[in-house]
């Protein structure tokens, strides 16, 4: 499991190089920094979850590393002491981007509980959620901009007629982590450059989210 992190931490950091190298805005200093939260926090994108809905309702956060400042309704970041003022929808882009690099990806194959409440979803019996293998990633379609970050099928029923769109933070508990080696490495990393060099965005950043993704999976019942 350490060699893993490693191995993560050295793609998500090569990642963000080549983001980096290709911006012309941040200064030295601002990318250095980067490059360092990036590194310290692979796996652990929670206070960046929480700077991006802070920014979204217009409130000022200070997590442990990062903090997010309302000045005249414009959001101003700090990161390692050093701010970055742009214009609000440079700075939303800019949070995904990190959320991006700094997110786990599940491999297929892997069984996860879904919270059932985070996708507003009805069901006929009272659970809270429900378990799923996820069988798909990154899933958009060519004429979007957003893709779902996972798709699962319903365990133990294994249906593939009744498939669950979800995000990361749909996801409850990681009951089985599935096979993984450098093919997927490289893979996971090979679809993050994509994602940031074409400007894709996550459903979990979706405006209406629960009404779209809830719209994808209209046919289940549970």
């Amino acid at each position: 499991m350490r060699e893993n992190i490693i191995q993560k931490r050295k793609i998500s950091a090569a990642i963000c190089e080549e983001w980096l190298e290709r911006d012309k805005v941040l200064s030295g200093r601002q990318k250095d920094a980067i490059r360092q939260y990036v590194r310290m926090h692979t796996d652990k994108p929670e206070e960046l979850y929480q700077i991006y809905h802070a920014m979204i309702r217009g409130e000022n956060y200070k997590a442990e590393t990062l903090e997010v400042l309302m000045e005249e309704g414009q959001p101003v970041i700090k990161i390692a002491g050093n701010e970055i003022r742009a214009a609000f929808e440079q700075l939303n882009d800019f949070v995904q981007k990190l959320i991006l690099l700094t997110e786990r990806t599940l491999p297929l194959g892997s069984v996860v509980e879904v919270d059932i409440r985070e996708l507003k979803l009805e069901t006929e019996k009272p659970v809270s959620s429900i378990k799923a293998v996820i069988v798909d990633r990154f899933m958009k379609k060519e004429t979007e901009k957003q893709y779902v970050p996972y798709c699962g099928i319903i365990y133990p029923f294994g249906d593939s007629k009744k498939q669950l769109f979800f995000t990361e933070q749909a996801i409850h508990t990681v009951i089985h982590y599935g096979y993984t080696d450098r093919q997927e490495d490289a893979y996971v990393a090979l679809i993050k450059r994509e994602i940031i060099k074409k400007g894709y965005s996550s459903y979990s950043f979706a405006e209406a989210e629960d009404d779209k993704i809830r719209m994808l999976q209209s046919d289940i019942n549970l």
